[in-house]
């Protein structure tokens, strides 16, 4: 497994993602909902349910009145990416 670094050799959190997580990661930065994510991926909910937990827990994400995890989640996605990530669409 190929783990992708942050500037400085610290380890990313998207790097610290399952390639699964990353897939469920990536269609929620689209504006994917839960539902339209289990559609895309032939996936049951609870599995994409399973799966933004495990990014919420591994990005450190606590539930809270205050915050929304998701967007969070997808800032933190984007940070770590970096603008000129491609996605290799040639477009």
């Amino acid at each position: 497994m190929i783990t992708q670094l942050m500037r400085g050799g610290q380890r990313s959190r998207v790097g610290t993602l399952t390639p699964r997580e990353r897939e469920v990661l990536e269609l929620m930065a689209q504006g994917h909902s839960n539902l339209s994510i289990a559609t895309l991926l032939v996936v049951s909910g609870r599995a994409v349910e399973k799966h933004v937990a495990a990014i919420f827990t591994k990005f450190d994400l606590r539930a809270a009145d205050t915050d929304n995890r998701r967007v969070k989640a997808v800032l933190a996605y984007l940070a770590d990416s970096g603008s000129g990530s491609g996605s290799g669409s040639g477009s």
